[in-house]
């Protein structure tokens, strides 16, 4: 069990001691911590969790939805390449997902389904909320993540080539407030060893109902693979209201989250009226404490 240091009348007590005395909640119903800052996280050898492999044989597939097309596609050599396009209000995803066929963003034949998005082969539900995390339903089951690497924590870092007009660092600031995994915004080169770097990046692509796209890639155990993680935004679509509702949401996906039935939540999956929520809710950060990030 990992120990962190509460500041008490000047001095530092242990959490331990805080639970003796007042009595712990289980992790199941306890609302996890709120941290305002972190500092960089130490190698302390913690073991990345064992996991289930891949089965060899899964399949391409295509979701689409009113609000996004996932593309999921094998590796070769084990694991897989997954494609999450948010689609603006009122985007055709019909033409939008022949657009990516054109371009060969979307593989084409007999391998590839187009399925509605209520089948959610991508997204497994949690006992949190609404809360989901991005998964593969096989058997076994098989779920994205970041290797720790022998930190305490898994270091993520979002190098940041955007303007002004996305707030990316705010919306890091706010998944840095989850326990069990540590993001940082940089504009500089990401740190090397055994840190993670998920590059953001912004241009103006046009009318092509596309919002926004998240990239990545998992090994065969679903380890998310380091230089395959990235994050674009449309310029041709900014909006003051909904940049940071936005930059949230696609962040949350890099580290692992599908979407949450919440309207509060940022990774909220349907139109909704006035500015997009613009920050995470307590169940997404209780799925990455409790679920992909837990010890």
């Amino acid at each position: 069990m990992r120990l962190f240091r509460i500041p008490v009348l000047g001095g530092l007590v242990t959490a331990t001691l805080i639970a003796a005395i007042v009595g712990a909640p289980s992790p199941a119903s306890a609302a996890p911590p709120v941290l305002t800052d972190k500092t960089p996280g130490v190698r302390t050898g913690q073991a990345e969790p064992v996991k289930p492999a891949l089965p060899t044989n899964i399949a391409a597939v295509v979701e689409t939805s009113a609000t996004e097309i996932k593309v999921r596609t094998p590796r070769a050599g084990g694991g897989l390449s997954l494609k999450l396009y948010h689609l603006v209000p009122g985007a055709d995803a019909k033409k939008v997902l022949a657009d990516l066929r054109t371009k060969g963003a979307v593989p084409t034949g007999t391998a590839t389904e187009v399925r509605a998005a209520t089948a959610d082969w991508q997204e497994c539900s949690t006992s949190y909320g609404s809360a989901k995390y991005l998964c593969a339903k096989t058997s076994p089951h098989y779920w994205y993540n970041w290797r720790w690497n022998g930190f305490d924590d898994p270091q993520v870092y979002f190098r940041d080539y955007t303007p002004a007009a996305w707030p990316v660092k705010a919306s890091v600031a706010e998944w840095n407030k989850s326990p069990g995994v540590d993001s940082y915004w940089t504009t500089g080169a990401c740190p090397t060893g055994g840190r993670h770097c998920v590059p953001v990046r912004a241009a103006n692509s046009g009318a092509n109902g596309i919002y926004a796209e998240t990239d990545m890639e998992v090994d065969s155990v679903g380890f998310f693979i380091d230089g395959t993680v990235r994050v674009d935004f449309n310029n041709y679509y900014s909006s003051t209201d909904d940049n940071r509702g936005t930059a949230c949401h696609e962040l949350g996906h890099a580290l692992g989250l599908a979407h949450n039935g919440s309207t509060s939540s940022c990774l909220y999956n349907s139109a909704v009226s006035g500015p997009d929520p613009r920050l995470p809710h307590s169940t997404d950060i209780s799925v990455l404490r409790y679920i992909l990030y837990a010890d």
